[in-house]
Order: structure tokens, then sequence, then C-alpha cells
């Protein structure tokens, strides 16, 4: 049981986020490398859909300054020292880490918290990428997050056009097949475009990078699920079921960096105009009365 500050009522100096560390410490007998971690727990969190560690740009790509806080500050669940590094010439150390007796029961009270989906993300996402070095991490989230664009607002005209190409595709299968799916795909498209608008004033590259993955991935979902709107809701159920989680994901992320505000967080009057308040309530009266007539 956690409470609304996300920590455990019996320990409450230990924020819930703290799984994660733990979940990647004991991967291994002993972990090592501070940096490595980093990049890890950044790719693992990414990859699994959670929103834990606030990561930005820094000299060896995603770094969080509460991860660096918690794999440091809670002795009693996770140990590290500083050891002489064997690979490097002499002089050269790095961060071991191991996870206590007390951390391991923590972890698992913390899991037991996790639907079995997540806790299945998490452990995939660690079996692909705790073989890596750190370099090859640094050098995967850079090539996938940081890559060094010279004219964002290109890329964001590329990717709107696609966007508007599909929404067109998806308007003309609701007139012809009066399909209720597609419903869900155009809203999910002009959530993709409310995000599209704002980007411009994204600062950190990371957080760029994060967003316009996110963005690509939603946007190629629908294109592909758009390509079989005419089979049976049950064969679509878990590709509508993939896009709304990463669609969620997107939008607590945005929510989360003051970029877009999630739509439902969003009050009315936040979402329509006085204008178009009242154009919609003019056109639910007129349904009504075709319904008494």
């Amino acid at each position: 049981m956690v409470d609304q500050q996300g920590t455990l009522p019996h320990k409450k100096r230990v924020p819930q986020r703290i799984f994660l560390p733990l979940s990647i410490i004991n991967f291994e007998k002993t972990f090592v490398g501070k940096t490595r971690l980093q990049k890890l727990a950044f790719l693992v969190q990414y990859e699994s859909k959670l929103d834990l560690y606030d990561f930005k740009k820094h000299q060896y790509g995603p770094y969080s300054h509460d991860l660096a806080v918690d794999t440091q500050c809670y002795s009693d669940f996770i140990h590290w020292d500083i050891q002489p590094t064997v690979q490097h010439p002499p002089g050269r150390y790095h961060y071991a880490y191991s996870i206590t007796d007390e951390g391991r029961i923590l972890l698992s009270e913390l899991l037991q918290g996790l639907n079995h989906k997540m806790v299945g993300k998490i452990k995939a996402s660690l079996s692909y990428y705790a073989p890596m070095q750190w370099t090859e991490l640094a050098d995967y989230a850079y090539s996938r997050f940081l890559t060094d664009v010279k004219d964002p607002t290109k890329q964001i005209e590329k990717l709107r056009l696609e966007i508007d190409n599909l929404r067109l595709g998806i308007e003309m299968c609701c007139q012809v097949y009066y399909n209720p799916q597609a419903s869900f795909i155009l809203s999910s498209i002009e959530y993709l475009l409310m995000v599209l608008e704002a980007l411009p004033k994204v600062t950190d590259q990371l957080q760029f990078g994060i967003i316009l993955n996110l963005l690509y991935q939603v946007a190629n979902d629908c294109k592909e699920v758009a390509c079989l709107l005419t089979l049976s809701n049950v064969s679509l159920k878990h590709r509508f079921v993939d896009i709304a989680e990463t669609r969620h994901y997107l939008a607590d992320y945005c929510d989360k960096q003051g970029i877009v505000k999630d739509p439902l967080k969003r009050s009315l009057n936040e979402i329509l105009s006085e204008g178009e308040a009242k154009r919609l309530a003019k056109v639910l009266l007129e349904v009504d009365l075709k319904k008494i007539s």
C-alpha cells in the first residue's frame, strides 16, 4: 500500500520509484558503473512506459539527479562503494552497487503493487539492455533520442504531413464504413497534432527526442491499424490497447513537463471556446429535436 506522496507507510522516507534502480541492481550480482546505471534506467523506464525519474540531457546522455540521489542515499537498501577499474590504466575507479537483504524485501513489496504486464515489460527491457556496456547504452540513447537536428521545424513539418495524410484516410473510412474504432484513431491523431504545435517550445534536446519518438510510435501504430479497420473488433483489440497505452504515456509526460496539458485533465472551458461551446450545444439540440420528430 502506497500513500499519496508515493512512499511506503512503514518506510516514510522511501519513494516508490526506487523499485526501478532496485530492479536494475538486483538483475546482476554486482552492478558496475554509475553512468551505466543512469543510461539503463532511462531506457528501461522508456520501454516500460514509466514516468518515475525526470531525465535531462547531460554530458553522457540521459541523466536524472533524483536517480543519483536514490541510488546513493538509501544505504539500508542499496550498498555502493568505489573500486579500481581493471580495464583502465591505474588511477581510474568505478561505482559498484549491490542490493541488501532489506532491499530485496522492499523490492518484492513494491513489485507486488505493479500489474504483471508492467513487471514483464521491465524484465524484458532489462534482459535486452543489461548485457550492453555503458558506452553501447550511451551511443544507443544518443542515436535514438539525442540526434543533432539542425532544423527541427523541418522534422516537425514532415511528421505533420504524415499525420495529416493519415487523418484524411481515417475520415474516409468513417464515412464509408461507419467504423467506431476510427473515431478513437481520429481522437489520437488530433492529440498528436496538438503536441506537434507545442513541440518547438521544448528546449531540452532529450525531452524533444522523447516526445518525437512517442509521436512517431503512436502515428505508425495508428497507420498500421488504419489498414485493418474493416476486420473484427476482437482481432484488433490488443493493437488499440497498445496505442492507448503509448498515447496515455505521451499525455502524462507532456502534462508533467508543462508542454501540453492532458486533455483528460482539462476543464470544458479549456477545451472549447465560448463560441465553440454554443455551436456544440446547437448541434446537440438539433439532434435531440430530430429524435423527437
